[in-house]
């Protein structure tokens, strides 16, 4: 087994996990700059943070 202390590696966060985040940051940053990818991606990113802001002025 390689569970010995020279063979762990040691991470932020589990293998996986943040990578949807960071891939919506990523486009939300193109959005800001004007630097659109594809317009599916555009108007999922623009409904994601209208939806968004219905909730917070909505329903909190």
């Amino acid at each position: 087994m390689n569970n010995r202390p020279e063979n762990i590696k040691e991470t932020s966060k589990p293998e996986g996990r943040g990578k949807i985040r960071d891939i919506i940051s990523d486009k939300v940053e193109k959005l800001k700059q004007r630097d659109y990818t594809c317009p599916f991606c555009r108007e999922v990113i623009k409904g994601i943070s209208a939806f968004g802001r219905h909730l917070k002025d909505h329903c909190i």
